[in-house]
């Protein structure tokens, strides 16, 4: 089972193996990745030196298609799904019927698509800085279903309602991120990054709401209503910093 002390211990084992690569290495020796055709898996670094998903995306590439010019993607999948039952009875039974059940359901998935172009400086080096910009492309839908069933009287003589609410809504993001940051091989294969992001992102959230209730007592009836909502502003993220490891292969 690999602990967060037998990852910092590696890390810390490459870096120092790095540096005597380094230092051994004569000036026609590749000094780093950085050349056409290269690409590499980006991990992000968390304080207590564990390996996360970089940018918060769950997979993130890059590819160079030059020694100063890379393109990197991450994308985001994420998916959930609850169901739950709940019943309420009253005491003493015998005597009242009054009892509240209800049923409900929810799922929500997501996908986040980002997109930037990278430039850097003094490529030629183990340490150099680069700027990037690019588009981030995002989707969102959540749905929840309720039913509640309320039993109110005596025996014989039962007042039932049942109301079903349906929820929908979908959101839809687009927009810009841009980084600047710092790059160090301390081996060719493997390089440590820290970088300053900011995003800027349109959104617009569609809602669509039913509900239904039908009550039961000497007559049935049924009532309800549709609901339909939208919002949209501007989202800008003041920036984040993040510290990541890329392996190139």
């Amino acid at each position: 089972m690999i602990t967060q002390k037998s990852i910092f211990q590696i890390l810390l084992s490459l870096i120092i193996f790095g540096f005597s690569l380094t230092h051994a290495q004569d000036q026609a020796t590749e000094q780093n990745s950085l050349k056409p055709g290269a690409w590499a898996l980006e991990f992000g670094i968390s304080s207590l030196i564990t390996l996360t998903s970089f940018q918060g995306t769950t997979i993130s590439v890059q590819y160079q298609t030059s020694t100063t010019n890379a393109w990197r993607a991450g994308i985001t999948i994420n998916g959930t799904t609850q169901t739950g039952t709940g019943l309420q009875l009253p005491i003493p039974a015998d005597t009242l019927t009054n009892t509240n059940s209800s049923n409900n359901s929810n799922s929500l998935e997501n996908v986040l698509l980002k997109v930037q172009y990278l430039w850097y400086t003094n490529p030629e080096n183990i340490i150099h800085f680069y700027t990037g910009i690019g588009p981030i492309i995002g989707y969102n839908h959540s749905l929840n279903d309720q039913q509640s069933i309320y039993r109110n009287g005596s025996v014989g003589n039962n007042t039932v309602n049942d109301q079903i609410t349906n929820t929908s809504t979908n959101t839809w993001s687009a927009g810009a991120s841009g980084v600047v940051g710092v790059e160090y091989f301390p081996a060719r294969v493997f390089s440590l990054h820290a970088e300053y992001g900011n995003n800027l992102t349109y959104q617009q959230q569609k809602t669509e709401t039913t509900t239904r209730s039908t009550n039961y007592y000497a007559t049935t009836y049924a009532t309800g209503y549709d609901f339909s909502g939208t919002t949209h502003g501007w989202t800008f993220n003041n920036g984040s910093v993040y510290f990541g490891l890329s392996v190139y292969f």
